[in-house]
């Protein structure tokens, strides 16, 4: 096995033009930036030379390839979609590329189309976790030695296995695991790492971007069901233009490669989540079926002025509790203006001129068709919806003077996203087969133990007030997300 692209870790070789592979192009470095890619340099004379690497004339005209190959040392990467840049010193210039998706480890059939795959794998936070699949069957055999004494085989079977298998437009989407060698494991024995990837197949190769839009789409909700920061941590091809070769060099299939894409690096260096982040999740894997999955994709794009400030705070792991409120509280309008009249809903409208339906008046419906349970923090929902429309309000306009107190921006923020989170799986579930015991979950009931225990509720007025002023918060809810 040759090596892997390591972030940091600088590789030197020579670049080829896979129009006229005979001659080189340049020689340079290759590494991973782990904000923007696959990057490379090569260095070049500005100046005509009769030496093999003449072609670099050819960057001073603008005329580089696309596509690449690259050669190291035991290394090869085929490097697509690459865009340049030149930077002069005297008489030496330095050309910079960035590559849109670099294949490692092997060489294409055809390199000078773009990267086109017809399988595509995706490493996903949580996934071992939340579906619960695993590659291992294992069971003990008690068996006597030739002395009589009783002895355990132990027995293994290793295969990988077929989670939920669901459509998304014209792409085939499925949970599997995926089992290989551990890599980097020193000590002696069999190692294997087994993880629950996302799978996508379609009936004739697509452009990487293609396959991640789908992808994108089961991350967000896997996001959503668990509050939890979510990321791609690695992508995987298979498609005959990556064929496996005997040692002849003879076609015998297809095999697996990594395959680094530029729009999703810079996610693998974030934090990895612990795994008691989904313990704890609003659907279980049980519980989304098939047609669920297949729902979320279709109306995706119809739902996505709620789902996206949601899912995009997800992805910013520490953000502050001003910028949780005002994405969540962009989510719950949407819901409030797609969601029907609700009686008593006239309590949150404008008080001045006509009365008409206000931010609050959203947070009203949207309380209303989650049905949570807030009695243990509020004296009504019309109340708790106008003290966290007022939060939301109080931080957008600069005319309503200072910003509210924080444990009141803490504990409105995270009482809007859970309302949030809620109505999307609501509609996710189906009206019809939601139940009320359901959505009554815990997930409200912590936010509002967290308020009692901090003496923090909203009044007969729908304001955030405090039982009685505390100097320090010694119990907040853990940080976000």
């Amino acid at each position: 096995m040759g090596k892997t692209l390591v972030s940091g870790e600088k590789i030197i070789g020579i670049f080829v033009d896979p129009a006229t592979s005979s001659k080189p192009i340049g020689a340079g470095a290759l590494w991973l930036d782990e904000d923007y890619g696959v990057t490379a340099e090569m260095p070049h004379l500005l100046e005509k030379s009769s030496d093999p690497f003449a072609q670099m004339d050819r960057m001073q005209q603008h005329q580089l390839p696309s596509n690449l190959i690259f050669y190291g040392e035991d290394f090869v990467a085929s490097l697509y979609g690459c865009a340049y840049i030149e930077y002069k010193s005297g008489n030496v210039a330095i050309a910079k590329l960035r590559a849109n998706e670099a294949v490692i480890g092997e060489t294409p059939l055809n390199i000078v189309n773009p990267l086109e795959v017809s399988t595509f794998i995706s490493h996903i936070d949580g996934l071992n976790v939340w579906s619960d699949l695993s590659s291992v069957e294992f069971w003990p055999d008690w068996h006597k030695d030739e002395y009589g004494h009783k002895k355990m085989r132990a027995n293994y079977i290793v295969e990988s296995k077929n989670g939920h298998v669901w459509c998304q437009g014209a792409t085939r989407m499925s949970l599997i695991t995926h089992p290989g060698n551990k890599v980097g494991e020193s000590n002696p024995g069999i190692h294997l790492d087994d993880p629950v990837v996302l799978l996508s197949k379609t009936r004739s190769p697509r452009p990487i971007s293609v396959h991640l839009a789908e992808h994108r789409k089961f991350r967000d909700l896997h996001a959503l069901i668990h509050g939890a920061s979510v990321f791609f941590r690695a992508h995987q091809i298979r498609d005959r233009m990556f064929p496996a070769r005997t040692w002849t060099k003879d076609v015998i299939g297809a095999e697996y490669h990594s395959v680094l894409e530029r729009t999703t690096v810079r996610e693998h260096k974030s934090p990895i989540p612990p795994k008691e982040r989904f313990y704890d999740p609003l659907l279980t894997a049980d519980e989304i079926t098939s047609f669920r999955l297949s729902r979320w994709a279709k109306y995706y794009e119809e739902w996505h002025r709620i789902i996206f400030p949601v899912a995009s705070l997800l992805l910013r792991p520490g953000t502050l509790n001003e910028n949780l409120m005002i994405n969540a509280s962009m989510s719950i309008e949407a819901i409030g203006q797609r969601l029907p009249k609700y009686d008593g809903e006239e309590e949150t409208y404008s008080k001045r001129g006509k009365k008409r339906p206000t931010t609050a008046t959203y947070f009203y419906r949207s309380i209303k068709a989650t049905k949570v349970d807030t009695r243990s923090i509020a004296y009504s929902e019309s109340g708790i919806a106008s003290a966290l429309a007022d939060n939301y309000n109080t931080l957008k306009h600069s005319d309503r003077g200072g910003f509210p107190d924080p444990a009141f921006i803490f504990f409105a923020g995270h009482l809007t996203l859970a309302i949030s989170r809620i109505y999307l799986t609501r509609i996710l579930l189906l009206e019809a087969e939601a139940t009320d015991t359901y959505f009554n979950s815990h997930l409200i009931s912590q936010i509002s133990q967290e308020m009692i225990a901090n003496k923090v509720h909203i009044n007969a007025d729908g304001r955030f007030v405090f039982e009685r002023r505390l100097c320090r918060y010694s119990r907040v809810l853990p940080a976000f997300p």
